[in-house]
């Protein structure tokens, strides 16, 4: 997985129990602080680098495929969850939990 990749599915909130902005990818083991989001973001792109994740490293992208019945979707939302892992540049697995990321940080009560 390549650092870009990771930093584009990465999820920046303020979390007010904590007093601080955090950052994560549900891509990489890694979350990072700060004051600010600019800040919380510099030191996430530090975590990644010192894990080894390069800017140039490249890995071939394997599809996940839903197979089980409690995985059907509609066909509509299918076209979309394959076009967000394409931008993304991660699986449709990856992109499932970027989504779930995403919602949970919106349903915290400080963004409501």
């Amino acid at each position: 997985m390549t650092k870009g990749r990771i930093e584009r599915t990465a999820i920046c909130y303020f979390d007010k129990e904590d007093d601080c902005f955090v950052i994560k990818s549900p891509l990489a083991f890694i979350c990072a602080t700060g004051e600010n989001a600019e800040q919380a973001r510099a030191h996430f792109s530090k975590e990644l680098e010192a894990c080894g994740v390069s800017p140039d490293a490249e890995q071939r992208i394997a599809e996940v495929v839903l197979s089980s019945a409690d995985d059907q979707i509609h066909p509509l939302a299918a076209t979309y969850l394959n076009k967000l892992a394409r931008e993304l540049g991660c699986t449709r697995g990856q992109a499932i939990e970027y989504l779930v990321l995403f919602h949970q940080v919106a349903e915290l009560p400080e963004n409501k």
